[in-house]
């Protein structure tokens, strides 16, 4: 009977292994991005997990990634709102090692800099939604479900963070192009 007991668990845990740990990486990016901090982003995904770990059954094999991202921002909000603090995103640097010319290099850090500042600066629904479907690369649905929201608000946020992106962008190329 013991060695039954263990056998179901091992099973458990070989089974989430396989299906959510894959979606740490997606996991500790979203955490990233809402925490603001690299080591809160690790106690939130370590946190996260364990709660995923718990709660782990069949019905979540087909959808891993949105179940663990949905709990990983659940855990996100639960710690911004016992600390009630805000910090601003320290995006981590695109790999630039791709270009070998030192002057396309700094346009690319320019360029990749001024990206940041702006997702920066988009409202959390927005840069969440945002983060989700263009970084992570899930669908309206996958995303409706982490956010609790309809697919629509989903839509209309991503749609609002891209204008809102666009317009940023739009005005400091205008503002610097005025300078010189």
């Amino acid at each position: 009977m013991i060695c039954e007991g263990y056998e179901l668990k091992d099973q458990k845990l070989e089974t989430f292994e396989s299906h959510v740990l894959p979606h740490l990486k997606a996991g500790y990016n979203l955490a990233r991005w809402m925490m603001r901090e690299d080591s809160a982003a690790e106690d939130m995904v370590q946190e996260a997990s364990l709660k995923a770990f718990e709660a782990f059954s069949e019905s979540q094999y087909e959808k891993a990634k949105p179940w663990f991202l949905k709990i990983v921002r659940n855990c996100c909000f639960t710690q911004l709102r016992k600390i009630k603090l805000w910090r601003q995103v320290e995006l981590l640097d695109e790999t630039l090692a791709s270009s070998h010319d030192p002057e396309s290099h700094l346009i690319d850090k320019i360029d990749g800099r001024k990206l940041n500042e702006a997702i920066q600066n988009l409202p959390e629904e927005f840069r969440e939604v945002f983060i989700l479907h263009e970084v992570e690369g899930l669908s309206y649905e996958e995303i409706s479900e982490i956010v609790s929201s309809p697919i629509g608000t989903v839509m209309s946020r991503l749609s609002r963070a891209r204008k809102h992106l666009q317009r940023t962008l739009l005005e400091r190329d205008f503002k610097s192009e005025v300078k010189r």
